[in-house]
């Protein structure tokens, strides 16, 4: 269950007669958020059985913090990461186990419409007077794991509220001979967003591993975990 949490959050749109309003609204939003400026907000992560349910069968908190050079820092639960133009930290604390990846660009401006067009289409698109909300509901053919997805996006062009409808059932049941099936819905929530300068010890990568004669440890206070590097270049 808690892998549906760790997503990459996507956001879907198409053209209909609320195309207009919807691209504008949403290139502003990528601009905010691939602005080399610092960025931080706090996440909460609210997993429900199904779309009915008032209260989470699963709770998260995060956070998200990026600097001037946009090399970023996020926190869920109890899984950290660090992204700068060179590698990719991912430092899994109950496994005790650092992820060493080559980094791929961070997308945050991820709002093409061209492109995510082929996924999703407008169901609605409504001024809240606080918020935009915009209800996407994903096509027949598209390989999302979603049935729909709800953004409320804020009057200063920043998400505060994302639900996404999962399409597969999930298998709730502890006892092996029954199933308890349903349509989970999981719930975002991006709060205390501000622009204000984040610690460069948030993005330091050599709290965690060093790198002595070519050859690549954990720093002691990290010795007891164990390092999976997953990358074809060498360290630098």
């Amino acid at each position: 269950m808690k892998k549906l949490l760790f997503i990459s959050v996507l956001f879907c749109i198409t053209s209909t007669l609320y195309s207009q309003s919807v691209d504008e609204v949403l290139k502003k939003v990528g601009v905010e958020y691939s602005s080399a400026k610092p960025l931080q907000f706090n996440t909460k992560y609210n997993l429900y059985k199904n779309k009915t349910q008032k209260t989470a069968f699963e709770s998260y908190v995060g956070q998200f913090k990026k600097n001037e050079k946009n090399e970023i820092y996020q926190k869920i639960d109890q899984t950290e990461f660090i992204w700068n133009k060179n590698i990719c930290l991912k430092v899994i604390h109950p496994d005790k186990i650092i992820n060493i990846s080559v980094s791929q660009p961070v997308e945050l401006n991820n709002f093409d419409i061209k492109a995510l067009k082929e996924w999703c289409d407008v169901k609605s698109f409504v001024d809240k007077k606080a918020y935009w909300e915009l209800t996407l509901t994903t096509k027949a053919f598209s390989t999302l794991p979603y049935s729909k997805i709800v953004i409320h996006i804020g009057k200063n062009y920043f998400i505060q509220k994302q639900l996404f409808y999962y399409n597969t059932a999930i298998d709730y049941s502890s006892d092996y001979k029954k199933q308890s099936l349903d349509y989970p819905v999981l719930e975002i929530l991006y709060t205390n967003i501000k622009r204000e300068k984040v610690p460069k010890s948030f993005f330091n990568i050599y709290k965690y591993i060093q790198e002595k004669n070519k050859i690549l440890n954990t720093t002691k206070a990290y010795n007891s975990y164990a390092i999976e590097d997953h990358r074809e270049i060498t360290f630098k």
